[in-house]
């Protein structure tokens, strides 16, 4: 039975972001994947490897502002209220 954690969702403690972290093993940091959303969902796609998730009410109503991948290999994916200008805002990498 696997009891580690593969998700988290957690509140940014220096903003009003939250941050949604996966984790993702076998990726290097150099190989972040692409990040789409779809409706009410992020497509994450590594290689072959494609999930679909379906984000909780909260996020839905965010926007993608960054990524990152730390080195415990959590993907660290960023949400911000639509029109907020944080200075804290990492690039985007959100696929349209």
């Amino acid at each position: 039975m696997i009891t580690e954690k593969t998700f988290v969702i957690e509140q940014d403690k220096e903003s009003t972001d939250y941050l949604l972290k996966l984790k993702i093993p076998f990726i290097s940091k150099t190989s972040i994947p692409p990040l789409m959303r779809v409706g009410e969902e992020l497509v994450i796609q590594v290689s072959n490897w494609k999930r679909n998730i379906l984000l909780p009410k909260e996020l839905q109503e965010r926007e993608i502002s960054g990524a990152k991948l730390t080195d415990d290999q959590w993907l660290v994916i960023r949400f911000r209220r639509e029109g907020d200008l944080s200075p804290n805002t990492s690039r985007v990498l959100e696929k349209r």
